[in-house]
């Protein structure tokens, strides 16, 4: 299982009225480039991305950091692809576990063919051939700059209030 590390950018909610379990589509956008490239039947586990409180509002700081990093709850296989675009592919992840409310997450991540991407020969080769009519849409940002620290960290270990 492979961390992914992503930005949370909205759910949806999916099911009908009568059922007891309405199941909710998160809507996520890989920002860190993943350590192998994402490909259908890879299996991943979502860990979002927060920035950390400005220092001028006297919220808790940790110096040095600019994102804490926190388990989704959302962990299993890529099943398929949503959506192609230009600078962007979209991965379908069916999540296995059972106490999520989130049934599937949709996973935006810039298309740069054998770093972020791998697709396969046969869809290479479609994109390269129809490449010029695929819409342009939208440009997932990377921040592969930015430092990450866990979420879980104790209190009095450089954390002020």
């Amino acid at each position: 299982t492979m961390e992914v590390y992503v930005r949370h950018r909205g759910q949806l909610l999916r099911g009908e009225r009568n059922e007891t379990r309405i199941a909710e589509v998160g809507l996520f956008d890989v920002t860190i480039t993943p350590a192998k490239p994402l490909h259908v039947g890879g299996r991943v586990r979502l860990m979002r991305l927060d920035n950390r409180p400005d220092p001028s509002h006297g919220d808790y700081i940790r110096v040095g950091a600019t994102c804490t990093v926190e388990d989704t709850g959302i962990e299993g296989d890529i099943i398929g692809i949503r959506a192609v675009e230009r600078k962007m592919v979209e991965f379908v992840v069916r999540n296995e576990k059972d106490w999520s409310m989130t049934e599937l997450a949709y996973l935006s991540v810039r298309r740069s063919r054998g770093v972020t991407i791998e697709l396969g020969a046969l869809m290479n080769f479609l994109l390269w051939v129809l490449g010029w009519c695929l819409v342009v849409g939208r440009e997932v940002p990377t921040e592969d700059t930015d430092v990450v620290i866990a979420a879980e960290l104790p209190r009095g270990n450089g954390w002020r209030e």
